[in-house]
């Protein structure tokens, strides 16, 4: 099994542009959107590497197939990913004055109910090779994470951030984690740590 993914702090109308520049180059991509929640449903974007739903609203996902998708006959509640060869791209959320982290992600290998067996399908990570560079060229790494409640910051260098998250931060907006309320995220190390470097 090979698994692929990225990491990043990134405004949403600077991945609406990362988006838009891969359909402009990969024509042959497919993008289906996704909504969570209690509307659940799939999309295919009017307009090829939009990430708008008919509502008006970014997506909540973005998947990229390399063959044509009916989305009227696919079950939002049921998709394999994995199975069908897709590639996930969590859509950067910002909500009040924070921004979550976010993902893009590919895994091979998937479960096949009929035969009960494990099986490859190395199209998404094929898909992931050919978008994260247009990912990484936006990034800047390393990220700190610190317990909210307290305790030394750690930097992890798999989590990269844009500009715009360095700006969104600059202006007082917190980095986090959706669902995890005791890590706070931060793109500079905390004072204690920085004074401490030689």
């Amino acid at each position: 099994m090979t698994t692929r993914s990225v990491h990043y702090f990134m405004r949403t109308s600077e991945f609406a542009d990362l988006v838009q520049e891969v359909a402009r180059d990969q024509p042959g991509f497919v993008f289906v959107l996704r909504r969570l929640g209690a509307q659940k449903r799939l999309e295919v974007p009017a307009e090829p590497g939009s990430i708008v739903m008919s509502d008006g609203l970014p997506a909540d996902r973005v998947y990229i197939s390399k063959r044509p998708v009916a989305v009227d006959r696919l079950d939002p509640n049921d998709l394999k990913p994995a199975d069908w060869g897709w590639l996930l791209l969590e859509v950067p959320r910002e909500q009040d004055s924070t921004l979550h982290v976010a993902q893009v992600g590919a895994k091979s290998a998937w479960y096949n109910e009929r035969t009960q067996e494990m099986e490859e399908n190395p199209t998404s990570i094929e898909i992931f090779e050919a978008v994260a560079p247009y990912i990484r060229r936006r990034l800047r790494r390393p990220v700190w994470a610190q317990d909210a409640r307290g305790g030394t910051s750690r930097a992890y260098r798999n989590i990269g951030f844009t500009s715009g998250a360095a700006q969104w931060e600059e202006s007082g907006g917190e980095l986090r984690q959706l669902g995890v309320s005791n890590v706070r995220y931060s793109l500079h190390p905390p004072v204690s740590q920085r004074e401490a470097r030689p």
